[in-house]
């Protein structure tokens, strides 16, 4: 039998539900202000929060650029446009849909076995 404590159990209750959250938060927002806005918004309240404790990775920026632009500009860019013409449940399980378009790149583009 495996021993699980109540904490453990409570974070990994915890993710899904402030995640499922955060999109039901974003729909009435975005209504009120652009999408693009309001992913500005957000990424730039993240980096005023982080920029306190972690360090600049100079050696990486140019790779960390690319990265931000397409997993958090063009994502979420895309997402909150969604959101603005569907409803947040509708939404949330089209992002979903990520994770089989990731598992199939990952093996048509990287090579990776499906396991």
């Amino acid at each position: 039998m495996v021993n699980v404590k109540i904490t453990d159990t409570f974070i990994a209750a915890a993710v899904p539900l402030l995640w499922g959250l955060g999109l039901v938060v974003a729909k009435p927002v975005v209504d009120a202000f652009p999408p693009i806005l309001l992913m500005a918004l957000r990424f730039s309240v993240a980096a005023l929060l982080l920029v306190w404790v972690v360090p600049i990775p100079r050696r990486y920026l140019g790779a960390l650029a690319l990265v931000a632009l397409v997993g958090s500009t063009l994502q979420y860019g895309l997402t909150f446009n969604g959101l603005k013409r569907l409803d947040a449940g509708t939404t949330a399980l089209i992002v979903q849909v990520e994770v089989v378009f990731l598992v199939l790149i990952a093996a048509v583009w990287l090579g990776e076995r499906l396991g």
